[in-house]
């Protein structure tokens, strides 16, 4: 599906699409991506490894398919991920986007972007329009998404058929914020039989997700499916019916593991490659305010940790106002 985007082409020929493949088959089950210098083989995961994160999406390899370096340079994409293809159209950008692997991030190149369809900062592979000034960027997530799109959490398909007026004016029924925030960075998706809406940022979670102290899947639930049962999240030991706004992710078998969004994928969950996984027994301490990190992940710069974005960015603000300032200094200033 291509949108008009207001230009008049009369006369003007198409021009033609070259399809560029992202992978090359080597041999049966080994590939060559164009993101890698290295073969890729092809495995197939059936138990759950904390340390395996995909390379395009940033999520966990939970199991099935994947490909990883033969080189054993932890370079691993999901099997759907190292298929994606180099160029698409998308439904809410009007110009054909292309795939790109080296995102150079807004504050001093850090490497992160932010998706303009559920405005989350990913430091995966992001679909970008190479004409367009404003940085226009899809995650992978996001890129998937086609109409009719089918949500596991809604039976009937949901669509893009909110203008970008009612957009503003519409409710997400998962996160309950309202669409088209933050210039423009908030999609919704609709369903035209019975009023049910959206965000992309909720429809995009991950539906079945992985605890690594549970051997079942972790399903997500609506707020509004929460119970007695449901009371205590496994990680941060807070109840459960304080905090559904979102939804939370909970185990249908015996053992009725319950655990909130942010606790089981973190604050970031689709930034890998400037963060590192809080797993230490001994949590570190940020740089930016000498609290200790309590998140699921941090965030590494040099020989700087930091919590979360917010600090790298003022940092960043005190660097540029102060370039000679050293990394003892700079953080006393940021703790001011």
């Amino acid at each position: 599906m291509r949108i008009w985007d207001g230009k008049e082409l009369e006369g003007i020929p198409e021009e033609p699409e070259i399809v560029v493949e992202p992978l090359e088959r080597i041999s049966d089950g080994v590939i060559l991506h164009f993101s890698h210098d290295h073969r890729l083989k092809l495995e197939i995961s059936g138990a759950y490894h904390v340390e395996k994160f995909c390379q395009a999406c940033s999520l966990p390899i939970y199991e099935g398919s994947y490909y990883s370096c033969m080189d054993q340079c932890d370079f691993i994409l999901h099997e759907a991920c190292a298929n994606a293809p180099c160029k698409k159209q998308h439904a809410i950008h009007a110009h054909s986007l292309t795939l790109r692997v080296d995102n150079i991030g807004f504050w001093s190149d850090l490497g992160y972007f932010y998706c303009r369809a559920c405005g989350r900062p990913s430091t995966g592979f992001a679909y970008e329009d190479p004409k367009d000034h404003n940085g226009f960027q899809l995650d992978l997530r996001c890129a998937s998404v086609s109409e009719p799109f089918q949500y596991q959490g809604h039976e009937h398909p949901l669509f893009l058929a909110l203008m970008p007026e009612e957009e503003e004016l519409e409710i997400c029924q998962i996160c309950q914020e309202e669409g088209e925030k933050d210039n423009g960075q908030r999609k919704l998706l609709t369903c035209i039989e019975c009023k049910y809406i959206i965000c992309f940022k909720c429809a995009t979670l991950p539906y079945k997700a992985r605890y690594k102290y549970d051997n079942h899947f972790l399903i997500f639930r609506k707020k509004e499916e929460g119970n007695d049962h449901h009371g205590w999240c496994e990680i941060c030991e807070s109840k459960i019916v304080f905090s559904r706004k979102g939804g939370f992710y909970s185990c249908d078998d015996y053992c009725s593991t319950t655990v909130h969004v942010d606790c089981l994928l973190g604050k970031y969950p689709y930034m890998d490659v400037v963060i590192l996984h809080n797993k230490t027994m001994s949590r570190p301490l940020c740089h930016g305010t000498e609290h200790r990190c309590q998140d699921k992940v941090v965030f590494k710069k040099e020989n700087m940790t930091f919590c979360s974005l917010r600090c790298i960015q003022r940092y960043n603000v005190i660097l540029s106002r102060f370039p000679n300032l050293s990394v003892s200094r700079s953080t006393t200033y940021l703790r001011r």
